[in-house]
Order: structure tokens, then sequence, then C-alpha cells
């Protein structure tokens, strides 16, 4: 877990993949279309082979969940 101001964003590592989540992926802008969820607040990623990771998205995520947590 990554925690600024709010919690940011977190890493789960499970046998199958890795999820990325960020606790206010609802309000980012998502021009890849990567982001999964239903909750109210939370979307994230799953990255099951390293080599498809969209590094660039990801970045972009992050970027976006730090942006958000400096206001």
């Amino acid at each position: 877990m990554w925690i600024g101001k709010s919690h940011l964003a977190w890493v789960s590592p499970s046998k199958r993949d890795i999820t990325f989540g960020f606790t206010y992926g609802r309000e980012f802008e998502d021009p890849y279309g990567l982001l999964k969820g239903a909750g109210k607040h939370a979307r994230h990623v799953k990255i099951r082979k390293l080599a498809e990771a969209n590094q660039e998205a990801l970045r972009y995520y992050i970027h976006q969940a730090l942006e958000r947590d400096s206001r």
C-alpha cells in the first residue's frame, strides 16, 4: 500500500497475476481502457505476464494518483 495524504495505490500478487489497485481509480481518465472494477471508488489493473504489462499506462495511472493526492 502506498500512502500519501490518503491511500493511493496497492500491489497484490497472487499465483495467477499481480493486481495494481488505485483507491480513487474511478476518477481517473482511462484512455488505455485497462482499469477494471465495480467498487464505489477503487479500480485495478491485473497483469498476468510481465512482458504484457503496459508500463506507459501504469505510469499514467500512478501519475494521476499522485496528482489527486497532492490536491
